[in-house]
C-alpha cells in the first residue's frame, strides 16, 4: 500500500530587498525557534550569503524575528515531511530565486555556525566537493549543564570518535569525520538536483542524501575544519534526532552506541576497526580506545600504498 503525502502549503513568502545576489543559499528550517533563532541568524549576519528561514507549523514569533534579522522568510504548514520537507521546500523556493546559485547550504535553528562557516564550505566546493558535511560540536555552556553520567559516556564517546580520525590520518593522511548532519551541509547545486534533493521525511533527510550522492560515485567531503555549534537540548523537533539520542542517554547511561560507531567508509580503516571485537555499549569502549592507541603508537606515519592492501588481518596483532 503506497502512502501519498500531502502537499506542503507555502502561506507567505518574504524577501527583503537585495537579497539573493550573492549567488549562496543558506537554508534554515525553524519550527518554534523564538528563543533561538535570532542567534541562529546572528552568527551568519557577517558571512556572504543569502539566508532563507523556513517558518514550518510555527505557532510563535519565528518568522517575525527572522525577519527582522535580515532574513527571507517562509511561512508555511507542513502536514508530512518534517523536517525533510521543510529543507526541500528552501531548497527550491530559494534557489528559484537566485539568478545564478553556485552554492546550496543548510543548518538549524538551533545552531551557531563558525564565524567561517559559508567561507569554508565553498573552499571546499570550489575545490570539487559534490557536497560538504560539516562537524557538529556541542555548544559548549549547555554541553556542561548535561548530567554527568551522559558527560562521562560522552566523554568516551569523543575519545574514540578522536582516535578513529587519528587512525584515518595515519593511514591514509586525511582526517575527516563520519557526521552527515542537516545542522552544516553543502552541495554544488547541481550534485543537489541530481540526488533528487531532501526527501520529505520527519528524519534522517540528510543522511539519506549524502548516501544517495555516494551511491552515484559523486565525491562528498567530511571536513573537519567546517564547524557548528549544536543546542543541547532533551527536547527537539525532529523524531529520532539529536535531542531525543541525548534525552534516551539522559535516561539510560548505557543504551546502545550509534551502529556506525565501529565502521567507517574508509577500507583501510574499516579494517582496523572490524578487528576491534564488539562496539554495541559504552562498556566496549575502552578496550577499543586502547587497542587503537597501541596502534597508533605503534605505527605513528601514513602508510603508503603497497603496506596499505596487505593491512586486514594484520594491524591489531
Amino acid at each position: 500500500m503506497t502512502t501519498t503525502l500531502r502537499t506542503p502549503r507555502i502561506n507567505q513568502i518574504t524577501v527583503p530587498q537585495g537579497w539573493g545576489r550573492t549567488g549562496c543559499l543558506v537554508v534554515i528550517p525553524a519550527r518554534n525557534e523564538a528563543d533561538r533563532i535570532t542567534d541562529c541568524l546572528t552568527a551568519l549576519a557577517n558571512q556572504i550569503a543569502d539566508v532563507l528561514v523556513v517558518a514550518n507549523n510555527c505557532t510563535d514569533a519565528t518568522g517575525a524575528l527572522a525577519r527582522q534579522a535580515g532574513a527571507a522568510v517562509i511561512d508555511c504548514t507542513i502536514a508530512d515531511g518534517g523536517v525533510g520537507a521543510a529543507r526541500r521546500m528552501g531548497a527550491t523556493e530559494g534557489m528559484r530565486r537566485i539568478a545564478k546559485p553556485r552554492a546550496l547550504m543548510t543548518s538549524d535553528a538551533d545552531c551557531l555556525v563558525a564565524p567561517d562557516w559559508v567561507a569554508a564550505n565553498q573552499t571546499h566546493l570550489q575545490s570539487g566537493a559534490a557536497a560538504v558535511c560539516g562537524l557538529v560540536l556541542p555548544i559548549a555552556h549547555e554541553h556542561a549543564s548535561l548530567p554527568q553520567t551522559l558527560l562521562r559516556r560522552a566523554a568516551l564517546e569523543d575519545r574514540f570518535l578522536d582516535l578513529k580520525a587519528q587512525l584515518e590520518a595515519h593511514l591514509t593522511g586525511r582526517a575527516g569525520h563520519e557526521q552527515t548532519p542537516g545542522a552544516s551541509l553543502a552541495f554544488q547545486p547541481a550534485a543537489y538536483v541530481a540526488a533528487g534533493g531532501f526527501v520529505p521525511m520527519p528524519t534522517h533527510e540528510d543522511r539519506a542524501i549524502i548516501l544517495r550522492l555516494k551511491s552515484m560515485g559523486l565525491p562528498v567531503l567530511h571536513a573537519r575544519d567546517v564547524t557548528v555549534r549544536a543546542s543541547c537540548r532533551l527536547e527537539g523537533r525532529a523524531p529520532g534526532g539529536m535531542a531525543a539520542a541525548l534525552r534516551e542517554r539522559s535516561l539510560d547511561p548505557d543504551a546502545p552506541l550509534c551502529p556506525d560507531m565501529g565502521k567507517s567508509d574508509v577500507a583501510v580503516v574499516a579494517a582496523v576497526l572490524e578487528q576491534l571485537g564488539p562496539l554495541s555499549h559504552q562498556t566496549h569502549l575502552p578496550a577499543a580506545i586502547d587497542r587503537i592507541a597501541q596502534f597508533l603508537e605503534k605505527e605513528p606515519r601514513k602508510v603508503d600504498e603497497k603496506s596499505r592492501r596487505a593491512l586486514p588481518g594484520t594491524l591489531l596483532q
